[in-house]
């Protein structure tokens, strides 16, 4: 586990440097940050549900965001976000179990995560041109969630609880300049976990891809650009990055 998360790091941080090195020749008209909210539905994938079907039990979810955008295509962001997972083993396809397992669980959760954003398309959510207001976009980075014990439940399943969990996770979304500074979108993300005790039952030793929990999610993100005046190394004057530099190149 450790090794894996030490991978997606490194790969992410190779990444970062690199888009920085190419954001730097659009330093005069790049407004680089964006904050925002999110919010929607979570769900679980695990023991006491159907592995392959999505929304047999879906909560909620909401949070906020920090996004740097290297340029019209690639971003990094940072959220936090606060929500709840649920599982019912009698709204799955699985048939009855009597082993004294758990029939439904409800776990307040909080995620923390780190991702790495790739466009399809040119994203303006300044001068909102024609051709740039909308993209889809993938997603994926790492991340940790914190679980709060589920209360109703029996002391005995309680251990098999976990506190803590790292993820990887993978996502899909689309975005759209709404108005100036303001960007909307919808995205579903999925994040497998490093553990199989989200819903209090361990599975028989197994692959790691099918005996862990999963978390998903599908929602709604708001962003917002903030303004920005920056002063770029090869150029003599500060302006605001939405227009072009009238100064004079430095020697």
């Amino acid at each position: 586990m450790v090794f894996l998360i030490k991978k997606a790091l490194l790969c992410i941080v190779v990444l970062v440097s690199s888009l920085t090195l190419s954001a730097q020749d659009d330093c005069p008209y790049q407004e680089n940050h964006d904050v925002g909210i999110t919010g929607g539905a979570t769900f679980y994938m695990g023991d006491l549900g159907d592995n392959y079907s999505f929304f047999r039990t879906p909560s909620y979810y909401a949070g906020l965001l920090y996004r740097y955008n290297f340029n019209e295509y690639y971003a990094l962001r940072g959220q936090v976000a606060f929500g709840q997972l649920e599982g019912d083993r009698t709204r799955s396809d699985l048939p009855p179990t009597n082993r004294g397992l758990p029939w439904h669980f409800t776990r307040p959760i909080l995620l923390a995560e780190i991702n790495a954003e790739i466009g399809f398309l040119p994203f303006d959510v300044i001068r909102l041109r024609k051709n740039n207001r909308i993209s889809p976009y993938l997603l994926g980075g790492v991340g940790v969630a914190g679980l709060t014990d589920d209360p109703q439940l029996a002391t005995n399943i309680k251990n098999n609880d976990v506190a803590a969990t790292a993820y990887l996770q993978v996502g899909v979304g689309v975005k759209w300049a709404a108005w100036k500074r303001i960007a909307v979108g919808a995205e579903w993300v999925m994040r497998k976990t490093f553990t199989d005790k989200i819903d209090y039952v361990v599975s028989p030793p197994g692959s790691i891809l099918i005996n862990n929990d999963w978390i998903g999610t599908v929602g709604v993100v708001v962003t917002y650009r903030l303004s920005e005046d920056r002063l770029c190394p090869a150029y003599s004057q500060r302006e605001p990055s939405t227009r072009p530099l009238k100064g004079k190149l430095n020697p």
